[in-house]
């Protein structure tokens, strides 16, 4: 069965809880979010991210009832700086890669950002050495226009985030 893309809803906290430790365990480089601090958050944070708003939303792949990827997006509040948008929380899990997944759910999240008039940018963030991601960002039009050094520590090692740019 292929999975099916869609956004996600209050109903999909915990299923959302448990696919983002699960990333955050997994892959503790590729986001600077901690599963240590994450894990300790009620549940009603993860009921707060999941509801949809145009500015501020999530996707997920979804085999059967099983939440096996996440993307989301969300706008700056800040009124200078709102027609930026932001890629956050890319995530496939591993069995379900090579698929296509991550290309379909930065899709949804591009597509969401083009109904929004006032949104001219989308940018987001790689962490150094992820291949893959920055792959996809870069076939998906964007392009690199800076980086931080030290943007994470994970187990004492510094890892840079490559910073992207997409102008829609």
């Amino acid at each position: 069965m292929r999975p099916t893309i869609r956004a996600l809803e209050k109903d999909d906290a915990a299923s959302y809880r448990t696919c983002r430790l699960n990333a955050l365990k997994l892959a503790p480089t590729a986001f600077s979010s901690s599963f240590e601090t994450t894990s300790k958050l009620p549940e009603s944070h993860f009921e707060a991210r999941v509801a949809f708003e145009p500015h501020s939303f999530i996707f997920g792949a979804f085999a059967g009832d099983a939440l096996v990827g996440t993307a989301g997006g969300f706008v700056d509040p800040e009124l200078k700086c709102s027609h930026i948008g932001y890629v956050v929380g890319m995530w496939v899990e591993p069995a379900f890669r090579g698929r296509g997944l991550s290309r379909e759910l930065l899709t949804a999240v591009l597509e969401q950002f083009r109904k929004l008039d006032s949104i001219r940018t989308v940018q987001l963030g790689v962490t150094e050495g992820n291949a893959e991601a920055l792959q996809l960002y870069q076939s998906a039009g964007f392009s690199e226009w800076g980086n931080e050094p030290d943007a994470i520590v994970v187990d004492g090692t510094s890892y840079r985030q490559i910073h992207m740019a997409l102008t829609l």
